[in-house]
């Protein structure tokens, strides 16, 4: 059996909250950065416990999780490329899949031993990436209801990205002949409840939390990143 997430919540009176019988399909987003001098020494551990900087992060969102609801069997989702075969790298549209990562954890095991062991679960988890995890998720009862994000964008798109994350740049941006405006909008999540998306830009991390306003409030969303 799959787990399900129950984080306590405002909304809930800080109990454990259930996820409403039809959830809405509005979001909001709650902005945060993690800075140079921390965002080096989270990629000082990563390299030091020969992991990634992925496979850091979403172990410790897991930790995060399970200090805010004691749960120590966690679902957490990531996006996958899809790409796997030659063929598919110059074709049009989208191949992206979300892969459950499962997090299973003791309350005092050693972040280190918790870290080493999520890389395997990583590695193993990518080599089946082509499984349907929706299906997956469906048939077993569970739904996936949160997801971690990291992305690095290609160097050559590092200037434009670095404009498109910052909220005082609201004049249309030019890319070749290209115009682009940065626009702000209700996101549907689908099954997930709460997307933390981190993305990698000018030795930062920009952060970017989308969450249902019917399941999560501002002050939830605040506490649960600052912690």
């Amino acid at each position: 059996k799959l787990p399900i997430l129950l984080l306590p919540t405002a909304k809930s009176k800080n109990e454990p909250s259930k996820r409403p019988a039809s959830a809405s399909q509005q979001t909001q987003r709650h902005t945060f950065t993690i800075p140079n001098d921390l965002r080096q020494k989270l990629a000082k551990l990563a390299k030091q416990q020969q992991t990634t900087l992925f496979t850091l992060l979403h172990t410790a969102y897991a930790v995060l999780l399970h200090r805010r609801s004691q749960q120590t069997d966690l679902l957490i989702s990531t996006p996958v490329i899809g790409r796997q075969q030659a063929k598919q790298i110059r074709t049009i549209g989208s191949f992206i899949n979300m892969l459950p990562l499962r997090v299973q954890l003791s309350p005092h095991q050693p972040f280190t031993h918790l870290l080493q062991q999520q890389d395997g679960i990583v590695t193993t988890a990518l080599n089946h990436q082509r499984y349907p995890a929706h299906q997956m998720l469906t048939t077993k009862g569970a739904a996936a209801q949160t997801a971690l994000i990291y992305q690095q964008p290609p160097r050559r798109l590092r200037p434009l990205v670095s404009k498109l994350l910052n909220p005082l740049e609201t004049a249309p941006l030019q890319f070749g002949d290209l115009t682009i405006t940065n626009l702000d909008f209700d996101q549907a999540q689908g099954l997930l409840d709460a997307v933390v998306e981190l993305t990698d830009l000018n030795g930062e991390l920009y952060g970017s939390v989308r969450y249902r306003p019917d399941q999560f409030d501002a002050h939830d969303i605040s506490c649960l990143m600052r912690q």
